[in-house]
């Protein structure tokens, strides 16, 4: 097991996705400092696990990528189809947001907000199996 630098922002709760170009992306989470651990956080920031990583240094390895729409935590993420979806949420959240990976016309990514879902009230994961979206959890 590595550990890698320190992220930007210090959090628990988060999500994370590993590309197959060897992109990590960590999004979300929230602040255990807080006595209610109440103040959840939109920021992404990535990393790339195929350059030279060991020798980086944390404000060299961390990049901000666009923040989410609404803040997450406790939520799932999963890679599908060239893309990153993020559902579900510590509190009881309905949403689904849709990310664009970083591109020329949009250097930091960009996220979309998807349809609610009707009849899954939490989401605790996320999996893909022969090219379909699966989520787990809730009610």
């Amino acid at each position: 097991m590595y550990r890698l630098p320190s992220m930007q922002i210090s959090r628990s709760a988060g999500a994370a996705v590993a590309l197959p170009d060897g992109r990590v992306f960590v999004a979300g989470g929230r602040d255990e400092r807080d006595i209610y651990c109440g103040l959840e956080y939109p920021e992404v920031e990535f990393c790339n696990l195929h350059s030279d990583w060991q020798t980086a240094s944390a404000s060299e390895f961390w990049h901000d990528a666009a923040p989410m729409i609404d803040a997450h935590s406790d939520f799932a993420m999963a890679y599908f189809k060239g893309r990153l979806i993020a559902a579900g949420g510590r509190r009881m959240k309905q949403s689904a947001e849709l990310f664009s990976l970083p591109d020329l016309d949009h250097p930091l990514g960009q996220w979309t907000l998807l349809t609610p879902f009707i009849t899954l009230i939490t989401c605790s994961s996320l999996l893909v199996c022969d090219d379909r979206l699966f989520a787990f959890g809730g009610k």
